[in-house]
């Protein structure tokens, strides 16, 4: 599990950094993932989906899944119930859908 963290950490805690607000436009979370997804490295961005998926198979509940954002780096964390699991799955389809269009320009 630690090589699955660290490249998590390296994810979306370089995305969601503890000043993310400042960066963010508009204090959308979404719009430094999908900067993430149309600029960072294809690879990282593959491995940012990979690991989403794998923390999706970990069937976490809410309140374990909020935790473990919070402890390999996310200062971004929605709560609720089902909010951060349904959160994971919007990041995911991003990711999906930007990395696919840039598969087909790069």
């Amino acid at each position: 599990m630690m090589s699955e963290s660290l490249a998590f950490e390296g994810f979306l805690g370089g995305c969601l950094h503890q000043d993310w607000e400042l960066d963010a436009e508009g204090g959308d979370e979404m719009s430094l993932v999908r900067q993430f997804g149309a600029e960072g490295r294809l690879g990282r961005v593959f491995e940012g989906i990979g690991q989403i998926v794998v923390l999706e198979a970990l069937r976490l509940s809410d309140v374990e899944l909020e935790n473990w954002l919070i402890r390999h780096g996310s200062y971004f964390v929605p709560t609720g119930s089902g909010a951060a699991r349904s959160w994971l799955v919007q990041v995911r389809e991003a990711l999906v859908t930007l990395a696919a269009a840039r598969m087909g320009r790069d």
